[in-house]
């Protein structure tokens, strides 16, 4: 995404990080995530470039891979930033 404003040009993506996994064996394997979602703005403006990150929240999801062949089995609850942050700092 692509922001003009005046004179400056400012560039946000939005970027998912693991944060936690866990991994379970069954007759394959779980991988338990929590997956942050980052905002990077990456602006160049008219005296300097700037690069800024926000937290807009969290997601934990379990994933099943049964020898390659991967599914979602489970969606958890999404987090606030502020829940993030909590969960990131345990």
């Amino acid at each position: 995404l692509l922001i003009r404003a005046a004179a400056d040009t400012i560039d946000v993506s939005i970027t998912p990080r693991v944060i936690q996994a866990q991994k379970q064996v069954v007759a394959g394997m779980n991988y338990k995530l929590i997956i942050f979602l980052l905002c990077q703005q990456h602006g160049s403006a008219v005296t300097e470039p700037t690069t800024q990150e926000t937290l807009l929240g969290a997601f934990q999801v379990t994933v099943y891979d049964r020898f390659g062949s991967m599914s979602i089995t489970e969606w958890g609850p999404e987090m606030t930033p502020e829940q993030a942050a909590a969960v990131a700092s345990l």
